[in-house]
């Protein structure tokens, strides 16, 4: 007798899922074999009848990768291994249900509708908008608020653009106050250390802005703004709620590049800058391209 598979005809086929606890977001069997029929145009096998070929899919990760091994065995037999660092394990499922179709049809009519991802995108555009509580800039506890865009290059550095404002405070001095408030744009950069769809890191920013100060309460003053200048490090971490949205945090301590200071004359100095200072922030961040 000769075996069908010489002859060309179809073969019977059953595909099996096994999935790690960290990759609960990979689809399982069902949803594979239903794929894999709707590009091959037929059941993978009929009620009653013993497949010649199973597909063995085992689905894990490693850092911010996903790995799928795809071994087939029966009338053929092939292993390949697939891995994609996408946020999610939809591009590698796509990988694995087009990997699993050739393997099963090798010939000219196996057409899938989707290719095997090549490389996950190098370049990722994030807007965020931040908010959260200041120490040490304008001489007491205030809030902080702004916003950045961020270039993620791949999925563990990122470097960014912004800006923030903070709350104002006015510091007793005399018959009258001196209130100061602060606003700085800043240039950083940020390195995962985990990867994935929870990442932590160190962060690193440069600030530039100006500190203004406005005398309340007496005859004679003008407000007046200074150039504020500093370098700051700390740590970030953000977690993935879905394609396109993160949520973290990050905290920062800040040097000052000079000592600032703001003075009424013939009654004294109001303000001095301290020598450090910190920031705590809540982050969301939103994917635009």
């Amino acid at each position: 007798m000769i075996p069908l598979y010489v002859l060309g005809a179809p073969l019977s086929a059953a595909i099996a899922v096994s999935r790690a606890a960290e990759v609960g977001d990979c689809p399982q069997a069902e949803s594979i074999a239903a794929r894999v029929e709707r590009i091959l145009g037929r059941p993978l096998s009929a009620a009653g009848t013993a497949p010649a070929l199973v597909a063995k899919i085992e689905f894990s990760r490693a850092g911010g990768t996903y790995e799928a091994t795809v071994r087939l065995t029966g009338a053929r037999e092939g292993e390949r291994v697939l891995r994609d660092e996408g946020p999610t394990c939809e591009g590698l499922a796509d990988a694995v249900v087009v990997t699993t179709v050739l393997m099963f049809d090798p010939s000219e009519h196996a057409t899938p509708t989707r290719r095997p991802p090549s490389e996950p995108s190098w370049l990722e555009l994030w807007v965020s908008g931040r908010f959260g509580g200041a120490a040490g800039l304008v001489g007491a506890p205030t809030w902080a608020a702004g916003g950045a865009v961020e270039a993620s290059l791949g999925p563990l550095t990122s470097i960014e653009l912004g800006g923030a404002a903070t709350g104002s405070h006015a510091a007793a001095l005399g018959g009258g106050a001196v209130r100061v408030q602060l606003w700085y744009v800043e240039l950083g950069g940020f390195r995962s250390l985990t990867g994935g769809d929870f990442r932590l890191g160190p962060c690193a920013q440069f600030m530039g802005g100006a500190l203004s100060g406005q005398g309340e309460g007496f005859a004679l003053s003008s407000p007046t703004s200074l150039a504020w200048f500093a370098a700051a490090a700390g740590v970030r971490t953000d977690v993935s709620l879905g394609n396109g949205l993160r949520l973290g945090a990050r905290v920062l301590a800040l040097v000052p590049t000079r000592k600032q200071s703001f003075s009424i004359g013939y009654v004294g100095t109001a303000h001095e800058s301290s020598p450090v200072a910190a920031v705590a922030e809540v982050v969301v961040g939103v994917k635009f391209w």
